[in-house]
């Protein structure tokens, strides 16, 4: 949470940079129970899913590009006049 603070007293411009622009075309805060889905949301993601991808002893690592198997031949094609 410190950095945060920090970014929120040095970069106020970035901290939140949508509010100024809701604010200037009328749009409503955010109610209280929107609050609490999106929090919840975020809560889980970064407690259980996050954490249960990443740290996971059973997942296999990968031990190669995810495009090996293309042929290079076919990406290093030049592209047609006119693209």
């Amino acid at each position: 949470m410190r950095i945060f603070r920090i970014i929120e007293k040095d970069e106020p411009s970035h901290w939140a940079p949508y509010d100024g622009w809701l604010k200037a075309n009328g749009k409503r805060d955010p109610k209280w129970w929107e609050r609490a889905i999106d929090t919840f949301i975020h809560s889980e993601l970064l407690f259980l899913k996050l954490p249960a991808l990443f740290l996971n002893p059973f997942v296999a690592r990968r031990t190669d590009w995810a495009d090996a198997q293309e042929p290079a031949q076919r990406l290093a094609t030049p592209l047609p006049a006119g693209l």
